[in-house]
């Protein structure tokens, strides 16, 4: 069973099935509480659940422990934009985007710190990286959108938003 959970616990996560990742991996931190690898899967799921209150701890220790994991810099990342420390979060996404540049998620999740932190051509730079690594979030599209027309991209932001919503929609018709 010990060597199932990690697999069962990725596969869950990967299907959106977030509780179940959640049980899985609390289950896994019981049997294993000082495996790091174990660690950074409980934390992914903590974040998946919205258990910020939860995950910081354990963020700030894994950040101790292994300061420059990918997972861990882009968690952590995660974590302070959601606070509203965009400062920290720029530092942790930047280090996370050095070790693996094609990971569209920090690129969007950076995009959205720098626009919080008014560098919107970093930010534009950053949603249009995301996007041409294949980011399939529509959210995306309406992040980018808001920055084009703050840069004053009017015709551009109106692509972007008609984008945003044609990909909303298809959602929507898959769900």
């Amino acid at each position: 069973l010990h060597g199932a959970l990690p697999i069962l616990s990725n596969l869950s996560i990967s299907q959106s099935h977030f509780v179940k990742a959640d049980e899985l991996a609390r289950k896994l931190i019981q049997q294993n509480p000082h495996d790091v690898e174990t660690q950074v899967l409980y934390l992914r799921a903590l974040l998946l659940n919205d258990e910020d209150d939860q995950a910081r701890p354990l963020a700030q220790k894994l950040l101790v422990a292994i300061p420059h994991n990918f997972t861990v810099l882009y968690l952590n990342g995660i974590l302070e934009n959601r606070s509203g420390n965009y400062a920290a979060a720029r530092g942790h996404l930047e280090e996370a985007i050095t070790l693996n540049p094609t990971h569209y998620n920090s690129r969007f999740t950076f995009g959205i710190t720098l626009s919080h932190l008014g560098d919107l051509p970093g930010a534009r730079e950053q949603f249009e990286k995301a996007l041409s690594l294949g980011a399939p979030d529509p959210q995306v599209h309406f992040e980018y959108a808001k920055v084009l027309r703050a840069l004053g991209e009017t015709t551009l932001a109106a692509e972007q938003l008609q984008l945003y919503q044609e990909k909303q929609k298809e959602s929507a018709d898959h769900t």
